[in-house]
């Protein structure tokens, strides 16, 4: 159900900003952080184990999330006590992925 890209908007102390992630079929993401003043784009590798989300970040990083799903909606607890919603955008087909060797 993940794979695809998921869209959230929200307010943020310099007005409204959305948090956009692209969830590929061989485990890998770009995610870009937009508000009025910045545009911030990252690159890597994600994983999920159970109920946690969890992405190799450009400084060599770790970040994990919980994660679920309600509906078609991606719910992520990107803080303490502060869950967001993500509306899906589009969706990947990873049926002929699942049947390739990635590295070719």
């Amino acid at each position: 159900r993940l794979p695809g890209t998921w869209k959230s908007r929200r307010w943020s102390q310099l007005g409204p900003a959305s948090m956009t992630f692209a969830f590929h079929c061989y485990c890998t993401y770009e995610s870009t952080v937009s508000s009025l003043f910045v545009r911030s784009r990252e690159s890597g590798a994600f994983w999920t184990r159970e109920d946690r989300l969890s992405f190799s970040r450009a400084s060599g990083r770790v970040t994990t999330w919980p994660f679920g799903f309600e509906d078609d909606r991606l719910l992520l607890r990107e803080h303490e006590n502060e869950t967001r919603v993500y509306e899906r955008e589009g969706r990947a087909d990873c049926t002929a992925a699942s049947g390739s060797d990635p590295g070719g």
